[in-house]
């Protein structure tokens, strides 16, 4: 499953909740959208089923006896046509959205009582821009996995953690091919959360 091309072989066929329409009438109706708006509605189907499946991971997760944490992080995001004008990701030249990608940290309370300071770090960063390589030193952390390589200022959880400077975070927008630093993009998602701990 997931959320990359072609949206409409990603989902079950009872998944089209904001396209509206079945499988066939989904494929037909983007062969005549060239502006791709059917292909955003049905990327936002495919977003919607991954938010369902995580649920019913964290769910089950729950269940389990002893300590239990879930990680969720997407490789990338995906421009759309008719919101970036052009569509998919994966270009030299690329869009916030394809950048723009959750994190999610969940885990029972076992979880959260045997390691609360390191889950503390968490929901105090739960706002910040981070980057993916942030992730490995996290999770290896917080599974207690020691290694020499481990480098705490990347570690979500760790007191010398350091986020790397807005005005490292370099990108190109789709469109023109000027560069630009994060904190100047105004198509920013000021609404998104680059780290989301769950409660």
């Amino acid at each position: 499953y997931g959320s990359h091309w072609n949206y409409s072989l990603r989902l079950p066929d009872d998944c089209f909740h904001f396209s509206g329409r079945n499988r066939d009438a989904v494929v037909a109706a983007m062969a005549n959208d060239p502006a791709g708006r059917v292909a955003a509605d049905v990327y936002d189907d495919t977003i919607l089923h991954t938010d369902f499946v995580l649920s019913q991971i964290i769910q089950r997760a729950s269940r389990l006896p002893g300590e239990v944490t879930v990680t969720y992080l997407p490789d990338h995001g995906e421009s759309l046509m008719a919101v970036e004008g052009r569509a998919t990701h994966g270009f030299r030249e690329f869009s916030v959205s394809e950048l723009h990608i959750p994190l999610l940290f969940w885990a029972n309370e076992a979880f959260r009582l045997a390691h609360a300071a390191q889950w503390q770090a968490l929901r105090e960063r739960r706002n910040l821009v981070v980057s993916q390589d942030a992730l490995f030193h996290t999770t290896a952390s917080l599974l207690g996995i020691e290694f020499p390589a481990h480098d705490t200022s990347r570690d979500l959880t760790s007191g010398a953690f350091r986020p790397i400077p807005l005005k490292q975070l370099q990108f190109r927008i789709a469109g023109p091919a000027d560069t630009r630093r994060l904190q100047d993009a105004a198509n920013w998602p000021r609404a998104c959360r680059a780290l989301h701990a769950c409660d």
